[in-house]
């Protein structure tokens, strides 16, 4: 959202102009560009798109009756407009009062639409999931290769934060490793908690795959076929942990 004094830097008038003409085409406004007598105006990316039509055909001279043709003919959807209106909008905004459920190119975040953190876990899962589809497909895994891997190590790192109890702030996978375990009071099963510490042995921060530094050990080889299968499996043992928070046998998550 835009106050007056910013929508009138970006089109190039004085402020006065930008409230006059709220008031004079207020119809096609949002309700936070018009709003209640003592409440500041706030313009949406829309309201920048219909107040640049209204600056250029006043400001070269046209009248009022040409910017309601100009706006009901919808010179405003022009993609000149539109690409200023995205340059000079924030990307989070407070949601729009028109907003309803036609409004799927975009998402929510925090308050009403605030996510628990298995919620996070999956569509960082998904996320991977989709990366390494892609690179696969093209038969050119190196091209996303770590992209893919620090999606999947995050997604281990927020699976098993999601876990606990009280889930803490850092990304040491072998802390919290032990927190599980300290939780459920039993032990990780073996394949699981080696394919966990996999990931804590090489990148132990979550630092490597972020900027790309080298391995310790090296050149290393990774199946990206069984990364994917194994994941799916450690989600599911995580998955289920979480869903039973029961002990469960050694063939399980612990």
């Amino acid at each position: 959202m835009a106050t007056v004094s910013e929508v009138a830097r970006l089109i190039g008038v004085e402020p006065g102009k930008v409230k006059r003409w709220a008031t004079e085409f207020a119809e096609y406004l949002s309700l936070t560009a018009r709003p209640a007598k003592g409440k500041e105006r706030q313009f949406s990316e829309a309201d920048l798109r219909v107040l640049a039509v209204i600056a250029n055909h006043l400001e070269c001279g046209n009248d009022s009756d040409d910017v309601h043709y100009a706006l009901n003919t919808g010179e405003q959807y022009a993609e000149s407009l539109l690409e200023i209106a995205e340059l000079h909008s924030p990307f989070f905004q407070e949601p729009s009062e028109n907003m309803d459920e036609t409004w799927r190119h975009g998402t929510l975040i925090g308050g009403m639409a605030c996510r628990d953190l298995s919620q996070v876990a999956r569509a960082y899962k998904l996320a991977a999931d989709e990366l390494l589809k892609q690179a696969l497909a093209k038969y050119e895994p190196h091209e996303l290769d770590y992209p893919v891997l620090f999606l999947y190590r995050h997604t281990v790192e927020v699976y098993l934060k999601a876990a606990l109890d009280n889930p803490p702030e850092h990304h040491d996978l072998s802390r919290l490793i032990q927190l599980l375990e300290a939780e459920s009071g039993m032990k990780i099963a073996g394949w699981v908690k080696d394919r966990l510490w996999d990931f804590h042995k090489i990148d132990k921060m979550a630092a490597l795959f972020r900027y790309a530094d080298p391995p310790a050990d090296g050149e290393i080889w990774i199946d990206f076929h069984q990364l994917q299968s194994v994941i799916d499996k450690l989600v599911q043992a995580i998955e289920q942990y979480m869903a039973t928070r029961k002990k469960v046998d050694t063939r399980g998550l612990i």
